[in-house]
Formats: C-alpha cells, sequence, structure tokens
C-alpha cells in the first residue's frame, strides 16, 4: 500500500492530480482544509487530501480473473456471413488460426485422460485461486477497516454517552432538566444527579419553563468547574510543559500561549521542545520562533533540558513542547518523567482533545496522572458536538481546567475560562 498527500485549490483539481499519478484505482483516505499562511494571519485556505493505491489495484485483479474465464473461441467475423447461408447443407470449413483445434476422437477413456493431459496448458489452478482470494481478502479488510475510521470521524461519540434508548428505560426520563443535560452528552449518572439537586429549587411555575431550568443547571454546572489560568500575572518565573497523546494539538496551543503572553506586554518568553520524533513538530515550533522573535531551543537528554531552563533563567515565561506520547506505552510516559523532573520546578498541563472518547480520556488521565498533572488543557472546542463530556471527564479529573482552544488559528482561537463561560459551553446548543 503506497500513500500520498496532494494539495489543490479544490476536489476537482485534486481528483485529476490523483487520477495522472496514481491512476484511477487510486482510493482516497481523507481530506482535510489547511490554512496557508504563518500563524494563520491568511485566510485562503487549501484542501490537502491523502490517497493511496495498492500494490496490486483492482483492476488487475479484476483483469486478472477475466483472463481465467476466457469464452470459447468464436469464429472471425469474415467467415460468419459463409456460415449463416449455408447453415443447412453440411460443409467443411478452413481450420482458423485463432480457434481451438477439434480433439480427435480416442478409443479409450485411457488414451483420451493421456491426450487431455498432453494437450492442456500446464498451471496450478489450486494455488492461482488460492492467491486470488487471499488478495480479495485483503483487500475487503482494507475497506473495512477504512469504514472503520470513516464512522469514527463522523459520529465521535463518546463512550458512556447516555443514548436515546437508554434514557427511556431511566425513571427521569421526559424531565425537562434531565433531557437537556444528556442532549449535551451529559453522562446519566451526572444527569440524575443534577437534576435532583436542581429540581429542589424550581417552584411550580419554572418546572415546565425551558429558559428557567437551563438557568438553573448553568448556575449548577458552574459550582462543579474549578479552574486555575494557565498564565499568571506574577513576578517569577513560569515553566510550562504541554503533555499528552498525539495529535491533540499541543504544538500549536504552545504557540498560542506565547502570543498570548506576547500581546499582554514585553515579556521575555523562551521555548523548548523535546519533541524528537517528529521533525515537522520542531520545524513548526521553530517558525513560530522566528515569527515572535523567541529562541526555541532544541533538546534530546534531561541534560541538555537543565542546561537551557539555566540559559532562559531571566526569561519570564518558558514554554516546553512535548512530544506525544500513547497512554499504552509506560515506557514512554517514563522517559518523559525523567525530563520533567521534580527539581526542574515545571508546571505539567495534560493537553487532552474534547473529541476523543470519554473511555480514552478516563486513560490517559490515569497514566499520564504520573508525572503528578497541574491542570488540564482542552483542546478542539469547535470540533465537539456535545461538551457535556468535559463535565463528565471532571469529575475523575481532580486537577483544574487551565485552558481551552477552539481551532487552528494563532494566536486568536482560544477561550477566556471561567466557570461560567465553560457551563455556558457545555449548556450551548452550538
Amino acid at each position: 500500500m503506497q500513500f500520498k498527500v496532494f494539495e489543490a485549490k479544490d476536489m476537482k483539481t485534486g481528483l485529476r492530480r490523483i487520477k495522472e499519478e496514481l491512476g484511477p484505482d487510486a482510493l482516497i483516505i481523507s481530506t482535510r482544509t489547511i490554512k496557508n499562511g504563518k500563524l494563520g494571519l491568511l485566510s485562503k485556505s487549501t484542501l490537502e487530501i491523502t490517497a493511496s493505491i495498492d500494490s496490486t489495484p483492482v483492476s488487475s485483479l479484476a483483469n486478472r480473473q477475466s483472463r481465467r474465464a476466457v469464452p470459447p473461441a468464436r469464429a472471425p467475423q469474415e467467415y460468419r456471413p459463409t456460415i449463416h447461408h449455408v447453415a443447412d447443407d453440411p460443409v467443411e470449413l478452413p481450420p482458423f488460426s485463432d480457434s481451438a483445434p477439434v480433439p480427435e476422437i480416442f478409443s479409450t477413456p485411457e488414451k483420451a485422460e493421456k491426450a487431455e493431459k498432453e494437450s492442456s496448458p500446464k498451471r496450478d489452478d489450486s494455488a492461482t485461486e488460492e492467491k486470488f482470494m487471499a488478495e480479495m481478502d485483503d483487500l475487503k479488510n482494507l475497506v473495512r477497516n477504512l469504514a472503520g475510521e470513516v464512522g469514527k470521524l463522523q459520529s465521535r461519540e463518546p463512550e458512556g454517552k447516555t443514548t436515546h434508548l437508554q434514557a427511556s428505560n431511566h425513571p427521569l426520563y421526559g424531565n425537562p432538566a434531565f433531557n437537556m443535560l444528556c442532549a449535551r452528552g451529559v453522562s446519566e449518572e451526572l444527569a440524575t444527579d443534577i437534576t435532583l439537586c436542581c429540581q429542589k429549587n424550581f417552584d411550580s411555575k419554572e418546572i415546565h419553563d425551558a429558559e428557567s431550568i437551563l438557568s438553573q443547571l448553568k448556575q449548577h454546572i458552574k459550582g462543579k468547574i474549578e479552574v486555575n489560568p494557565l498564565l499568571k500575572e506574577i513576578n517569577e518565573q513560569q515553566c510550562i510543559a504541554l503533555v499528552g497523546p498525539t495529535g491533540v494539538g499541543k504544538t500549536t496551543t504552545l504557540a498560542k500561549l506565547a502570543a498570548a503572553k506576547l500581546s499582554s506586554g514585553s515579556a521575555s518568553i523562551a521555548m523548548i521542545t523535546i519533541d524528537t520524533y517528529r521533525i515537522a513538530a520542531v520545524e513548526q515550533l521553530k517558525v513560530y520562533g522566528e515569527i515572535m522573535n523567541i529562541p526555541v531551543d532544541v533538546v534530546i537528554t534531561p541534560e541538555q533540558l537543565e542546561s537551557s531552563l539555566l540559559r532562559h533563567r531571566d526569561c519570564e515565561l518558558i514554554l516546553i513542547d512535548t512530544a506525544g506520547r500513547s497512554p499504552k506505552d509506560d515506557f514512554s510516559i517514563d522517559e518523559l518523567a525523567n525530563f520533567l523532573r521534580p527539581e526542574f520546578n515545571i508546571e505539567k498541563h495534560l493537553v487532552l482533545s474534547t473529541t476523543s472518547r470519554e473511555s480514552e480520556l478516563a486513560e490517559t488521565i490515569r497514566q499520564f496522572g504520573r508525572l503528578g498533572i497541574d491542570s488540564t488543557v482542552y483542546t478542539k472546542i469547535d470540533e465537539c458536538s456535545q461538551l457535556g463530556v468535559i463535565l463528565n471527564t471532571q469529575l475523575h479529573n481532580k486537577t483544574p481546567i487551565s485552558y481551552m482552544t477552539n481551532g487552528q488559528r494563532v494566536p486568536e482561537d482560544f477561550i477566556d475560562i471561567s466557570p461560567k463561560c465553560i457551563a455556558e459551553l457545555i449548556m450551548s446548543t452550538n
């Protein structure tokens, strides 16, 4: 399987390029719109298409199958009129070069069997059939896997979320407050708790008034949210490291923090990356550093990190980017812990994507907890349709929320956090 990424101004142009370079058998794996320009300052967008082509394309399999089922030889067109006109009179036709010879009639079955073996082409039908079926199975598995990935991207429903079928069997089903919470992705257990608490404050008129119910729910949720803003106005150095799984937006969030700090005044900032696994991430951070005139250090050992921290000890803010780590990889998380040693006095902020499943978020919180997480950053708010996942997650996560982002543009796409703002987001229908 070969993969290639194409960039085009629109889908029509992209498909034409894919067909020219990979052929008509290419498969479209994914598409996404990317912004051109540094720091999102330019609004022009480009379509990025990821395509693939199998080393044995479908068309070749079909051709191979068709060659195995060759139709019986037919007389050339020039002889057919003669045959049609004299069909009633037996005639002896001359032999045709492209038609199969008439087999001789043998007197015994043994001779016929021997002649058949000699005249038939030698081939291993069973081996060919097995190879063909194996290739078809591989193709089916590929399509099935792609369909599963597309389904995940389309649904992104957090595990454990109350479905309409589950809620219909709940004693509070039909209760306006309970239904509002479930519709926004709040878990059944938490929705029950909040509904029962809020009902005590409803009078006879408010219990059926949607606006009053919504206001009470927001007020209750606000009391469950704890925040601790990431950037602080203090007279001592802040050293912040962003940690978390791959693809949650750590590098982009780091650039937003740097830009936000710069916009608040003439702050001295340094950026350090220990993400040596992805060259693109290092280059991306260097570009941000050049644009904002911020030094960027690349370190590959804890000793180099210590030296870099000493070199920038006079900076007001040091931002550290880390490589994404799988929550299932204990070794890589322990390796990260070796960098972020307690004696370095580094704040560790866990970055979580709101588009992840709740089971994945819970596992991430549990595994990265060994680092001593100080607070949580939520990203991709704009891509999540049910922000109740934040409330569900925070019940298992005892650290406060420090930052939230809602897009890829730097520095615009971030949210000024407060318990009231987060409660409004969770209960929003948009």
